[in-house]
């Protein structure tokens, strides 16, 4: 895992075909927690959040998907967006997160999930979709939804009736690699990896 105390919140993880499990007791000695809030200690939903995102790390470790030719670098795995997170209750030290993560899509370099935290039979938060990239650098042109939505969706370079291989607004597909390490020979470096918009 890249990350490491005191910003690791998954304790026991297990993968169990299409999905990732894991716990997190909340200790109270959690440094965040002295100002969250003052006197009345609360696990911060945005925190809950993050502990999702990495079991969904984890199992983009583990490349246990059958999308995946090969386990993702750890050093490539990075938070993307998250959408349709809802919140149902507060979380208090003694609490023990409870959290699933399912991969919805998986295509290189973007991964899916969507993920649920429990304590006991109580619902706690869940996200419609926690969006992790992998094994790949791309700068998102803009700061709109659509503009993100060319990592879940890229445009054909060819055969969009343009005649000028772009996707009608100028650009290919709003995504620029950066270079990639040598060091990784399955990863292709800059204007050779086609295939998000082939």
């Amino acid at each position: 895992m890249p990350q490491r105390e005191p910003f690791l919140f998954l304790e026991s993880v297990t993968i169990d075909g299409e999905s990732a499990s894991a716990t997190y007791r909340i200790s109270g000695n959690e440094y965040f927690l002295e100002g969250h809030f003052k006197d009345n200690p609360v696990f911060p939903a945005s925190i809950m959040i993050e502990a999702l995102g990495q079991l969904g790390v984890f199992y983009l470790l583990k490349g246990k998907h059958s999308s995946l030719s090969s386990p993702a670098r750890p050093d490539s795995i990075f938070f993307t967006s998250c959408d349709g997170v809802k919140c149902r209750r507060i979380c208090k030290p003694g609490d023990t997160l409870e959290m699933v993560v399912r991969p919805k899509r998986m295509r290189h370099p973007l991964a899916v999930f969507e993920g649920e935290i429990k304590v006991g039979d109580e619902k706690t938060a869940s996200a419609e979709e926690i969006k992790l990239t992998f094994d790949y650098y791309p700068t998102v042109q803009g700061d709109s939804d659509e503009a993100l939505s060319t990592l879940i969706t890229p445009t054909p370079i060819s055969g969009n009736g343009n005649g000028n291989g772009t996707n009608g607004n100028g650009s290919h597909g709003g995504l620029t690699p950066l270079p990639i390490a040598s060091h990784n020979p399955t990863v292709p470096s800059r204007g050779t990896d086609r295939s998000l918009v082939d």
